[in-house]
């Protein structure tokens, strides 16, 4: 999963803002608190290729936690899921490795016509172009713990307009060669905010394939992720890319408070395990 690394940077921090709502200043988010931070950008495919093909993209968050340990934040740039449930994932996940001419014909015939074509309309509208991850959203997909509290989060990039049009040609290494650019000239920020939980219905817990409207759950920002000015391709540059390739991320590696909910990341939670054995093996 996620196998092409596109960035890895050590040095970022998640500054928390100095006004924070009771009910989200929980564990280490405490306001006006600086975590230090290591990310990994990645395009999704479990295949590596050139960053020009149609994908999903992720956004790897590792805080270091200040009594020890580390909490990992694992975004998408897709609000939801495709898959209802662990079991619509292990299926598609199953069909896509096959034969990619026949993967439809199999996902039918496991879980029907109308999950079928709500699965191959989603992930035509997700397997997209991106022209740079400075300007993407990213979410968390499934939902999580948060003190006593169901939440669903997402990163949004802070940018101008100076930053609306891609700066590297797309060719393969495109994202990669946009975020150094970026990064060379000024820092690159997104701001975290949280989604509650309101009810089963219309925020549900176990169903990862359906938005959480924020007309029903309003994002509340809370911090900032600051990826400060840098050289990427600068010998200290790739060192820390280097050392991000080497981390095992998973939305398991949380605190109890923070820990994944739903059958959907009981799931993630050996596929991650998996997909880490087999990048170790490859090195």
């Amino acid at each position: 999963m996620h196998a092409k690394t596109v960035a890895g940077v050590t040095n970022a921090s998640l500054i928390i803002d100095r006004l924070v709502p009771a009910e989200l200043a929980v564990g280490h988010f405490q306001p006006g608190d600086s975590l230090p931070v290591l990310l990994r950008f990645s395009n999704a495919s479990a295949a590596p290729q050139g960053d020009p093909a149609p994908d999903m993209r992720g956004l790897a968050l590792r805080i270091d936690l200040p009594s020890g340990g580390v909490h990992d934040l694992l975004l998408a740039n897709a609000p939801t899921s495709f898959a209802r449930d662990a079991r619509q994932f292990f299926v598609v996940a199953l069909a896509l490795m096959g034969d990619r001419d026949n993967w439809l014909a199999k996902l039918v015939a496991e879980i029907g016509v109308p999950e079928s074509r709500r699965i191959a309309a989603y992930l035509r509208s997700r397997l997209k172009l991106c022209p740079s991850l400075a300007l993407e959203n990213f979410w968390s997909g499934g939902p999580y713990l948060w003190g006593e509290n169901p939440v669903r989060f997402e990163l949004r990039p802070i940018r101008s307009e100076s930053d609306a049009t891609p700066l590297a040609p797309m060719r393969g290494e495109a994202l990669s060669v946009d975020l150094a650019t970026r990064l060379a000239r000024d820092d690159l920020s997104y701001r975290l905010a949280v989604q509650n939980y309101v009810d089963a219905r219309r925020t549900p817990i176990e169903d990862a394939s359906v938005d959480w409207k924020s007309s029903v759950s309003p994002p509340v920002e809370i911090a900032t992720l600051l990826i400060p000015r840098q050289d990427l391709f600068s010998a200290q540059g790739r060192l820390a890319l280097s050392q991000v390739q080497e981390q095992a991320f998973s939305p398991w590696n949380a605190p109890a408070s923070f820990r994944p909910l739903g059958g959907l990341n009981r799931l993630r939670r050996l596929a991650y395990a998996m997909s880490a054995d087999m990048r170790a093996g490859e090195r």
